[in-house]
């Protein structure tokens, strides 16, 4: 003797099946996730916060980081500082010529770390000429 499934009862579905919508389309509504599983959307909410997920911009993302994304924040939000801050970029400058690279070598080490256009070979230049001469001060004169 087998039992029907009654028209009341809850499907049930695993939270890989979600994962995996979500994978597809982080920026399904509750309600679009819900008639795909042939749930209720209350059941996709419940299931949803029981899996730590929170809606940002209109993607679902894990409430907490992983340490690798917290790194990555981090890393591009230093970076971001470091691109705008003329002194530090002196600095990088002035680190690549201790380190015996050449104008060129120096500007595309600096560009490829702190981003493109950031550092012109010109700057890079005009700095490498005054360490040349002795004048290690970043203050621009």
């Amino acid at each position: 003797v087998e039992d029907k499934e009654r028209s009341g009862r809850p499907k049930v579905y695993e939270d890989t099946e979600l994962e995996a919508l979500l994978e597809e389309d982080s920026c399904q509504t509750q309600e679009e996730l819900a008639l795909t599983l042939e749930v209720t959307q209350q059941a996709i909410s419940h299931r949803l916060k029981s899996l730590g997920m929170i809606q940002k911009q209109g993607n679902w993302v894990p409430y907490e980081l992983k340490p690798g994304d917290v790194e990555r924040r981090f890393c591009t939000s230093v970076q971001s500082k470091m691109a705008t801050d003329k002194v530090h970029i002196r600095h990088c400058i002035l680190y690549e010529f201790q380190q015996g690279k050449n104008v060129a070598g120096a500007c595309e080490s600096i560009c490829s770390f702190l981003g493109e256009g950031v550092v012109s070979y010109d700057m890079c230049a005009f700095w490498f000429k005054r360490f040349k001469s002795g004048n290690f001060s970043l203050i621009d004169k």
